[in-house]
This record gives C-alpha cells, structure tokens and sequence, in this order.
C-alpha cells in the first residue's frame, strides 16, 4: 500500500463508531494479508499510545472481531 491508500485507511477507524473485522483464522490468527493491513493502520500513536486503556488514539471506540 502506497502512503495515500494507508493515510485513507487509518482515517476510517477513527471516524467509526464500531470497528468490525471478520476474517477467517489460520492457525489461530489472522490470514498474511489481513496482519499486513493491521500492522499498517493501528501503528503506535494510531491504533494503541502508552497505556491503550487510558491514552490511546481509539479510546471509547467499540470493537469485535469474528
């Protein structure tokens, strides 16, 4: 992903009210392309500060993975 694209994709969770993400597990976790899309969007300072619990960029949003 090019910076613009990434950029877009970090605004999203940060405008929802509810982030939902549903992919299927691979061995007990997420597929190669859906880590690679974690790992761009929720990095330090976007998805998690400090304490996530208490600092964090995302605070109060709701979230469930299925």
């Amino acid at each position: 992903m090019n910076a613009p694209v990434v950029a877009d994709q970090i605004r999203r969770p940060q405008a929802a009210d509810l982030v939902l993400c549903v992919f299927p597990f691979w061995w007990f976790a997420a597929p190669a392309l859906m880590k690679g899309w974690f790992d761009r969007v929720f990095v330090n300072g976007v998805g998690y500060g400090h304490d996530a619990y208490e600092d964090g960029p995302l605070k109060g949003k709701r979230a469930l993975a299925a």
